[in-house]
C-alpha cells in the first residue's frame, strides 16, 4: 500500500488519543485508510503493557483488506491486531469459553438457509404441523421472526405466547427450532451473537479478560449495527473500558431488514459520552456525481438532520446523464452498447482530470440494480454477446462442484458426525438423494456415508471418499489432511472432459479448488500451526462466504452486493416507481432506505453515472405496463432524456 497524506480531518482521527469517538464519514471519505493509520500509530507507540487491537467490520473481505493494509506498515505487529465481523468475533470468544452458556465444542454453524430451513421444517412437525401446511413463503417468515428475535436478544419465554406468524405460535416453533439445533450440535448465525452477549453479560471474568486484552477497540460501518452487536460491545466494555472509536454514516445504512439501526451511533455517543469528528471529504466520486449525491440526500427525513454535506476533493468534473428508452430490451441493448463503447474507447476524457487516464478494465465497470428482475435482461444481452461479466446478487454458496460440497460437508461431518442435516444435504447435494437415507442416519457410522458417496459418484469422488475413510482410521493433522484433500480434487479437477456439461463441472471444481485454498490461506497467516484446529477452519469457510466476484468482467450486481465497493463508471438500470424505489416501500421509513440505497448505488461511482428506466415492461404473464420515472431522478437534479 502506498502511504497517504492525510488532510486535516483525517489526521484529527488519526492522532486521537484516549477516549471514546464517533466519527461520521461520507462515501469516499477514506475511513478504512484512516482507521488502518489509527491502529498503525496506536501499535508504533511504546507500551509497558502488552495489548492487542480489535477492529470490528461489517464484512469479511473489508477484515482482510484492513488486515493486509496494516501487515504491509507494521510486519510482525499486524498480528496484534484481531480484524474480523461481530460474528467472527463471537465466535472466537464462544470457541473459548462457550461452555459456560452451553456452546457445544464440536458443532456445526449453519450459515446456510438450506440448513436453517431443514432445520425449521423438522421443529414444525415437533409441534404438529407441516410445511406444506403453510401458506407460500411460511416457513422464510417463521425462520425470519426467529432471527429477528434473537438479533434483539430476545429468548423464547419472552416472546409472548399469543404471537402467532404464519398461524403458528412463535414462541412455540422458535423453542422447537432451537431444540432441533441443539440435537446437531448446531447453531444458527444469530446464536452466534445471542451466545456470546449472554456470556459476556453473565460471566464477569470473561468480560474482564477481553476488555484487558483489546485495550483499543474500533468499528467500522457503524450505521449498520444490530442491537445485539451493539449491546456485545457495551457488555464487552462495561464501565471503565472507553477507548473505542465508531466510523459510520448514518446516510448508508441500507441494513434495517437485517435488524440494523444507525440509531446505535447516537445512542454510542450519549452512553460513551464520545467526542464527534466529522469527515466531509469524497476521494472517490468527481464534482458532478457529488452534488448530485447532495441533492439527493437534502430529501432524507428530519431524523437524518445530521447527514454529512461532502465535497470533492479532487478535480474531475465527472459525468451524470439519465435516459429513457421504449421498454426494458431496448434498455438492456442501449447498456451492452454502452459498456462496450466504454471498454473500447474509455471514458469520456470531459469527465476527467487532466492527469487521468481514460481507459476503463472491464472491473472498473458496474451495472447496478435495486432487485434482481430489472438485471435480468442486461445480463441476457452480455451473455448473447458474449462480453465477460460477473453477476452477483447476494451471498453465494461456498462451493459449486459435487466434489468441493463434498469436502465441505465431509469436513463438517468429521468435526460434528451428529449433524444429521449436514448428512442430508451431503447426500442430496453430491448424490442427489433427496430421500432419507440409511446411511443418513447420525447414529450410523460416517465411513458407511463416506463410501456411499463416492460410490454414488461413479468413481469420480471415490478419491475424495477415501481421504475421508481414512482420516477417520488414521487421523492426520490438519494441515495433512487439506493437503490431501487439495490434491485429489485437484487431480479431478485435471481430468480431460468427454462432454461440454462435464468441462462445466470440471471448471466448477477448478474454481473451487481456487476458492478453498485463498480460505485455507488465509486461515494459515492468523494461526500458527500448533493452533490451526478443524473447527477453526470451518469458521473461516463459514464466515468468510463467497464475494462471486473473484472473475474478471464487467460487475452485474444488486445495490446490497455492491455495498463497500467502488468504480469508475456506473450505471443504474431499472429507475422506476416500484423498482426503484421498490413497490413495497409503503411508509415514510421504508422510502427513507429506498433513498439511502439510491444514494449508496450513486456514490460507488468514480466518474461516469449513468441513470436508466424502460417506459414500459412486460410482465412474466406477457402483460405491458407503463412505468413511472423513479422520483430519484428527479432529487437527484438530472433531467432524463427519451430515446
Amino acid at each position: 500500500m502506498s502511504y497517504f497524506t492525510p488532510t486535516d480531518e483525517q489526521r484529527e482521527v488519526i492522532d486521537f488519543k484516549q477516549g471514546a469517538a464517533l466519527v461520521k464519514a461520507p462515501p469516499g471519505a477514506g475511513k478504512t485508510l484512516v482507521l488502518t493509520e489509527r491502529i498503525v500509530r496506536i501499535l508504533s507507540e511504546p507500551s509497558d503493557v502488552r495489548f492487542r487491537v480489535l477492529a470490528l467490520t461489517f464484512t469479511t473481505r473489508a477484515a482482510e483488506e484492513m488486515r493486509e493494509r496494516i501487515r504491509t506498515r507494521v510486519q510482525e505487529e499486524w498480528r496484534r491486531v484481531s480484524a474480523g465481523t461481530f460474528h467472527a468475533f463471537a465466535l472466537d470468544v464462544l470457541s473459548h469459553y462457550g461452555d459456560e452458556v452451553g456452546f457445544q465444542s464440536r458443532n456445526s454453524i449453519y450459515e446456510r438457509e438450506s440448513d436453517r430451513l431443514d432445520t425449521l421444517e423438522r421443529a414444525l412437525e415437533d409441534v404438529g404441523w407441516r410445511a406444506s401446511e403453510l401458506e407460500k413463503g411460511g416457513l422464510q417468515e417463521i425462520l425470519g421472526a426467529i432471527s429477528v428475535r434473537k438479533r434483539d436478544l430476545t429468548a423464547p419465554t419472552d416472546v409472548p405466547p399469543d404471537e402467532t406468524v404464519a398461524g403458528v405460535v412463535l414462541a412455540e416453533i422458535y423453542d422447537a427450532y432451537n431444540s432441533r439445533l441443539r440435537e446437531n450440535n448446531a447453531y444458527d448465525f444469530d446464536d452466534l451473537l445471542f451466545l456470546c452477549h449472554h456470556l459476556l453479560a453473565t460471566s464477569p471474568w470473561t468480560a474482564k479478560h477481553y476488555r484487558e486484552m483489546y485495550r483499543y477497540i474500533l468499528v467500522d460501518e457503524a450505521q449498520d449495527t444490530s442491537k445485539a452487536q451493539y449491546e456485545i460491545l457495551r457488555v464487552l466494555c462495561g464501565e471503565e473500558h472507553d477507548n473505542v472509536m465508531l466510523v459510520g454514516d448514518p446516510d448508508q445504512y441500507i441494513y434495517r431488514f437485517a435488524g440494523a439501526s444507525s440509531r446505535f451511533m447516537g445512542e454510542f455517543a450519549r452512553d460513551f459520552r464520545a467526542r464527534t469528528f466529522v469527515l466531509t471529504k469524497n476521494f472517490r466520486s468527481a464534482s458532478a456525481i457529488v452534488v448530485a449525491a447532495n441533492r439527493l440526500a437534502e430529501h432524507l427525513p428530519d431524523d437524518s438532520a445530521d447527514a454529512l454535506v461532502m465535497s470533492a476533493s479532487g478535480r474531475a468534473p465527472g459525468k451524470v446523464e439519465a435516459a429513457s428508452y421504449p421498454d426494458e430490451h431496448h434498455e438492456a441493448r442501449a447498456v451492452a452498447d454502452l459498456v462496450s463503447s466504454i471498454l473500447r474507447d474509455g471514458v469520456d476524457p470531459r469527465s476527467l482530470h487532466d492527469v487521468e487516464s481514460p481507459g476503463c478494465a472491464a472491473e472498473e465497470v458496474c451495472v447496478l440494480g435495486r432487485a434482481r428482475y430489472v438485471l435480468a435482461p442486461v445480463v441476457t444481452e452480455l451473455r448473447q454477446r458474449e462480453m465477460p461479466f460477473v453477476h452477483n446478487t447476494g451471498r453465494l454458496e461456498m462451493f459449486e462442484s459435487a466434489a468441493f460440497k463434498f469436502v465441505y460437508h465431509g469436513l463438517r461431518l468429521l468435526q460434528n458426525p451428529a449433524d444429521a442435516m449436514g448428512r442430508r444435504s451431503l447426500l442430496r447435494e453430491c448424490c442427489g438423494e433427496d430421500e432419507e437415507h440409511a446411511v443418513g442416519d447420525p447414529a450410523e457410522p460416517l465411513t458407511a456415508l463416506f463410501q456411499h458417496v463416492g460410490d454414488k459418484g461413479d468413481g469420480a469422488l471415490g478419491r475424495i471418499a477415501g481421504a475421508f475413510r481414512s482420516q477417520i482410521s488414521s487421523p492426520l493433522e490438519l494441515d495433512e489432511l487439506v493437503a490431501s484433500l487439495r490434491e485429489r480434487a485437484a487431480a479431478l479437477g485435471g481430468i480431460e472432459a468427454s462432454d461440454p456439461e462435464d468441462e462445466e463441472e470440471l471448471a466448477r471444481v477448478r474454481s473451487d479448488l481456487h476458492v478453498f485454498g485463498e480460505r485455507w490461506q488465509k486461515y494459515r497467516e492468523k494461526t500458527t500451526r500448533d493452533g490451526r484446529t478443524l473447527a477453526g477452519l470451518l469458521g473461516e469457510l463459514a464466515l468468510g462466504g463467497r464475494s462471486g466476484l473473484e472473475n474478471d468482467g464487467v460487475r452485474v450486481l444488486t445495490v446490497h452486493a455492491a455495498k463497500g465497493l467502488e468504480f469508475k463508471v456506473v450505471i443504474i438500470v431499472g429507475l422506476n416507481e416500484g423498482s426503484f424505489p421498490d413497490f413495497r416501500a409503503r411508509s415514510p421509513q421504508e422510502l427513507a432506505e429506498e433513498r439511502r440505497s439510491m444514494y449508496v448505488a450513486a456514490t460507488r461511482a468514480g466518474r461516469e453515472l449513468y441513470l436508466t428506466r424502460a417506459r414500459q415492461r412486460t410482465n412474466q404473464w406477457g402483460r405491458v405496463f407503463l412505468q413511472q420515472p423513479s422520483r430519484f431522478i428527479g432529487e437527484l437534479g438530472v433531467r432524463m432524456r427519451d430515446r
